[in-house]
């Protein structure tokens, strides 16, 4: 099973700082490559040793190999 991620997908970044998201910002763009949708939210996260939580949200029909 391999899932990519592209237009069909929406990856959420939540940042403890806002000042983080130039950095933060700077290493999605030179991990991530395809065409993703980003939404970058400054938001309380619940757990205090993190500065920064992700999620990804992907949808469309999946794909079988025969």
């Amino acid at each position: 099973f391999s899932t990519s991620l592209g237009p069909q997908s929406l990856l959420k970044v939540y940042l403890r700082r806002a000042s983080d998201i130039a950095s933060v910002l700077l290493e999605l763009n030179e991990t991530i490559t395809g065409d993703v949708p980003l939404l970058v939210l400054h938001a309380d996260i619940c757990r205090d040793d993190l500065m920064i939580e992700m999620e990804c949200v992907q949808s469309g029909a999946a794909s079988s190999a025969a």
